[in-house]
């Protein structure tokens, strides 16, 4: 179980901090294309793909729901593809 909120609050940390780098003030180095793309979240597949992604869907609609973009979970086959 402590495993799993230490997970879940690792993810949702990462998210945060990646989101803000995107930020909409004119000084950065580009990337405007970035509001239209979806962010996407890989998440460790360390049980059954359909478990981990209906484990982590509040985590989704939260993001989608702060940042107002679209947001992709995606559990891949294995870790290196993370």
């Amino acid at each position: 179980m402590i495993h799993r909120l230490s997970t879940l609050i690792l993810v949702t940390v990462a998210a945060i901090v990646l989101a803000s780098c995107g930020g909409s003030s004119g000084g950065g180095g580009g990337g405007s294309a970035s509001g239209d793309q979806p962010l996407q979240v890989g998440l460790i597949p360390n049980e059954n793909p359909e478990e981990v992604e209906a484990q982590y869907q509040p985590l989704e609609d939260y993001l989608k729901k702060e940042l107002g973009r679209e947001v992709q979970l995606s559990v891949p086959t294995t870790y290196n593809a993370v």
